[in-house]
């Protein structure tokens, strides 16, 4: 006979369901099209290239923490007074170069 042999489409296998889709070129229900996406979203090569920590932290070392938590308060500590010496220089009080800092960094 035909494709649904004298039933109904829900009778169908999946298989021969996406067979008949293909064939008609319907669009994808959007069942079918998140799962598409989310197929192809979710490659390894993708997801290093959106989230690059995972690219990074696996070889990420207690040097390299020490590292950063200099750099860090070498940072933080530097822009207190650049901030405070901003404000003096705009004509404001010191406590808005503070409060600017924070917002800042």
């Amino acid at each position: 006979m035909g494709l649904y042999d004298g039933n109904t489409i829900l009778d169908l296998s999946e298989e021969k369901y996406l067979q008949h889709r293909q064939l008609t070129h319907m669009k994808p229900t959007l069942k079918e099209w998140i799962k598409d996406r989310i197929k192809k979203g979710c490659r390894k090569k993708l997801l290093y290239k959106r989230i690059p920590i995972l690219s990074w932290l696996p070889q990420y070392n207690c040097g390299f923490a020490v590292s950063d938590l200099v750099a860090g308060l070498t940072v933080g500590l530097t822009v207190i007074p650049q901030a405070i010496a901003y404000s003096s220089v705009a004509g404001l009080p010191p406590q808005v170069g503070k409060m600017q800092e924070n917002f800042l960094c």
